[in-house]
């Protein structure tokens, strides 16, 4: 459903919160609008007297994975997905990104000042350590080099 998403789909809206018995005056999330959001909305009152019976059905749609049936918490940057990744490749991805971002700054740093010499650009990380250890070096390099 938010690949499909282009984050106008969403609105504010008090039905999530009145299902869970959770009152905010006031206070609006922002869902997908599906069936069940358009079916209560503005129906406030008769949702609060019949609360146990549809939030009892709205968990057994969110199992089923009846996204129709069921609050899709979901903000305006929905359209931004565009697709869905297992952490661990994101976490890698990032860490790549970072050791790019890394090396560039260092070349031009050490471009514009000869003496920033000897820094550690290697990522344990990428050699399979772990990082823990080498994160006081790792700071005490940027400070050298002016990027903290």
């Amino acid at each position: 459903m938010l690949l499909r998403s282009d984050g106008h789909d969403t609105l504010l809206s008090p039905v999530p919160d009145l299902l869970a018995g959770a009152i905010w005056p006031g206070a609006y999330g922002r869902v997908v609008r599906n069936r069940l959001i358009e079916t209560w909305t503005g129906r406030e009152g008769q949702l609060q007297a019949r609360r146990g019976e549809l939030f009892r059905a709205a968990v057994g749609a969110r199992r089923a994975g009846d996204t129709d049936a069921s609050v899709v918490w979901a903000g305006q940057s929905a359209g931004l997905i565009t697709s869905i990744e297992a952490a661990g490749e994101l976490i890698e991805q990032i860490v790549r990104d970072a050791e790019r971002v890394i090396r560039e700054r260092a070349e031009l740093i050490t471009a514009r000042d000869p003496a920033v010499t000897g820094l550690r650009l290697v990522s344990p990380t990428s050699v399979g350590e772990d990082p823990a250890p080498h994160v006081p070096e790792l700071a005490k390099d940027a400070r050298r080099a002016g990027w903290i």
